[in-house]
């Protein structure tokens, strides 16, 4: 498959507002989510919904899924789980949003959480996307990106 990448969001250069990052990613799709916490993790979420700030609901696409390159492992949404969607489209507090808690902005950018517990998941495992988050789940990010992924015919 061809494809190419159009950067759409960067914290670094674009802020951590949640607005910042609606007024340039929503209503695109399929996206890509990178992000680098600061003890040198990677991993990120693909998705073919699209995000907006302004519909609240959770939408489901027809291939989502988290990932980790650190530790090289992709996760599929569970069969056995119930929950509303694949994201949260997002509101004015609320950035990019997998599943129920597996990850997810809310405030700014750069509050990041993530849930290790798998029944609070609906795509990961129970050993969660990085290896330490606090006590709250909240992981320390250094970069944040949303690309738009274009596919060529």
């Amino acid at each position: 498959v061809s494809f190419q990448t159009k950067l759409l969001y960067r914290l670094s250069r674009d802020g951590s507002s949640i607005f910042n990052f609606h007024s340039k990613c929503d209503n695109i799709s399929p996206t890509l989510l990178l992000i680098q916490s600061h003890d040198q993790n990677k991993f990120g979420g693909y998705t073919t919904a699209s995000w907006d700030m302004f519909s609240g609901i959770y939408k489901n696409g027809t291939k989502t899924f988290l990932f980790s390159l650190t530790k090289n492992k992709k996760y599929l949404r569970k069969s056995n789980i119930k929950y509303n969607g694949d994201i949260f489209s997002g509101s004015r507090d609320i950035g990019p949003w997998f599943g129920i808690h597996d990850l997810y902005f809310y405030g700014t950018m750069n509050d990041l959480y993530s849930y290790k517990y798998s029944g609070q998941c609906s795509f990961l495992d129970g050993n969660g996307l990085v290896e330490h988050t606090s006590v709250d789940n909240s992981i320390v990010v250094k970069e944040v990106e949303l690309y738009q992924i274009i596919f060529r015919q």
